[in-house]
C-alpha cells in the first residue's frame, strides 16, 4: 500500500508532465504555422518589390540618354537661329522652340535698318551648364568671320523645347584651340 501511494504520485506528476508538454507542443506548432506564412508573406513582398525596383544603372542611362537627345537637339535649334534670317523665325522654329522665345530672338536678332544684311554663323561650341537640373541649361558659342557670340540657353525636357535664349558676354576670341 506504501507503494500504490508513490505510484499514484508518480503518475499524476507523468500526467501533469505529459499535459503541460502537449500545450507546449501545441503553442509551438501554432507559432511555428504563424511564422511560415509571415515568411510566406514576405517572400511574395520582397519578388514583389524586386520586379518593382529600378537599378540606378537604368536611372542613368535614362538620365544620359535625355541629356544626349537634349543636347543634339539644342545644337540643332541653335543651328537654325544663328543660320536663319530671323523674319523666318515663326516658321522655322515652330515646335523647337516657345512661342515668346520666338519673339524675343526675332526682337534681339532682327538686323537694323543700318545693318541691314544677316550675317549666318555657325555653332562651335556646346557645353552644359547644369547637366542634371530640370530644365537643362547649355552655354552655347556660335561665330562666323566677323563675330561670335555666347548664349545661355534653357532646354524643357518635359515640352522638348527651348524655353529661354539670352546672350551672354565674351571676352577674347574663342577658337577651336580653347575648346
Amino acid at each position: 500500500m506504501k507503494y500504490v501511494k508513490y505510484f499514484w504520485v508518480l503518475a499524476g506528476l507523468l500526467l501533469v508532465g505529459y499535459i503541460w508538454q502537449n500545450h507546449t507542443l501545441q503553442t509551438t506548432n501554432s507559432q511555428l504555422t504563424r511564422v511560415q506564412a509571415d515568411n510566406e508573406h514576405l517572400k511574395k513582398r520582397l519578388a514583389k518589390q524586386s520586379q518593382n525596383q529600378v537599378s540606378l544603372s537604368d536611372v542613368k542611362a535614362n538620365k544620359e540618354q535625355s541629356f544626349n537627345s537634349a543636347n543634339d537637339s539644342v545644337k540643332q535649334t541653335m543651328q537654325l537661329i544663328v543660320g536663319t534670317d530671323p523674319r523666318q523665325f515663326e516658321t522655322v522654329l515652330a515646335g523647337k522652340v516657345s512661342p515668346s522665345t520666338i519673339s524675343s530672338l526675332k526682337a534681339d536678332l532682327t538686323p537694323t535698318v543700318t545693318t541691314s544684311q544677316f550675317d549666318s554663323q555657325n555653332v562651335v561650341y556646346i557645353g552644359a551648364v547644369s547637366e542634371y537640373a530640370d530644365p537643362l541649361e547649355f552655354l552655347v558659342v556660335a561665330k562666323n568671320d566677323t563675330q561670335q557670340n555666347a548664349y545661355y540657353v534653357t532646354y524643357d525636357l518635359a515640352s522638348h523645347e527651348i524655353t529661354r535664349v539670352d546672350r551672354a558676354a565674351m571676352k577674347g576670341v574663342f577658337n577651336e584651340y580653347n575648346e
